[in-house]
């Protein structure tokens, strides 16, 4: 006669808690096993094995959501976040000149609308010959991904998945532009 193993024999001891602490680093279980001291040649099935098992599965949620209380990160920080880079608008940094020229123009900028900016950078030249040179300020704004964002958004919300219709389902949208005297309207 066979004996079975219990999946939870020996519960937590001192090496799946390495293993918890270092699964948190990077929510690899094969990388977390070796790190534990686990083989390498086994790391893979054992990482499986012990992410299975429910004592390791509750350290790892109670490790979570002390690290959430502590950084202060939760789903909806983040999701905030995602919804500022994704709703950004160039028009939030640009004010339009009376010739159409467009001017970087932070003054109405917040906090909230800078989390949008991945990169601000600003380079000096001069334009012109010897004494008539003038100093020029080139500013060059760099938005973050806009379109992951959204990405990421519409796929937590379950918006891009597979629909047979009712109401969820996508409705086709036409826009069109039209140009009046050289501008939008």
């Amino acid at each position: 006669m066979s004996r079975k193993r219990d999946p939870e024999a020996g519960g937590m001891n001192a090496k799946r808690m390495v293993f918890v602490k270092e699964y948190l680093i990077d929510l690899s279980a094969a990388k977390a096993a070796i790190r534990a001291g686990y083989s390498k040649n086994s790391a893979f099935r054992i990482g499986y094995q012990l992410l299975q098992k429910k004592c390791v599965k509750d350290a790892i949620k109670v490790e979570m959501e002390e690290r959430s209380r502590r950084t202060e990160i939760s789903a909806d920080r983040v999701l905030m976040e995602l919804a500022k880079i994704g709703f950004c608008n160039l028009a939030d940094f640009v004010t339009i000149q009376d010739d159409g020229i467009p001017i970087l123009d932070f003054s109405r900028t917040d906090r909230d609308k800078m989390a949008s900016l991945s990169e601000i950078t600003q380079d000096t030249y001069f334009e012109g010959r010897d004494d008539k040179a003038v100093p020029v300020k080139k500013t060059r704004v760099k938005l973050h991904d806009k379109v992951k964002s959204l990405h990421l958004l519409g796929n937590h919300l379950g918006i891009f998945r597979e629909n047979a219709g009712g109401d969820d389902a996508p409705m086709p949208v036409k826009v069109e532009v039209s140009v009046v005297d050289g501008r939008k309207s």
